[in-house]
């Protein structure tokens, strides 16, 4: 129920978070049952263009599934958070980019040649067999 009042956050008087927080425990017990029992699927997008600051195309998920992008998000984060390098920014709790413009000072990009590990294996790691890594489709 934690991952329902994260995702509703903002969203609370939008028709789908509404109705899905006037139910939110039997919701969130379904999404869970759904899961647990790999039939879960997701819902189709709905897609609008929004104008300002310029014309973009927006797709938004169902509210429900908000609930189990955060819900996975809680749990596989943990991991991947351990693997990435000190100096990553991006979508991190505690970090921004307040935090990087701070870090910039004397940091020096990696020169070319030096080796890299494909992003897949590296995040990856240690959780092959985890059944959200392993989702049809997923990889």
């Amino acid at each position: 129920m934690a991952c329902a009042r994260s995702a509703a956050r903002g969203k609370k008087r939008k028709p789908d978070a509404a109705a899905f927080l006037l139910n939110m425990e039997p919701e969130c017990f379904r999404l869970a049952a759904e899961l647990a029992g790999g039939t879960w699927v997701p819902g189709a997008y709905r897609s609008y263009v929004i104008r300002e600051p310029k014309p973009r195309l927006i797709s938004a998920a169902p509210f429900a599934d908000r609930v189990v992008h955060h819900a996975l998000v809680s749990l596989l984060e943990p991991h991947f958070e351990r693997r990435f390098v000190a100096h990553s920014y991006a979508c991190r709790v505690g970090k921004g980019t307040a935090s990087r413009m701070r870090a910039m000072v004397g940091f020096r990009k990696p020169g070319p040649g030096q080796p890299r590990t494909p992003l897949s294996r590296t995040l990856g790691a240690g959780i092959e067999g985890h059944r959200a890594w392993n989702h049809e489709g997923w990889r």
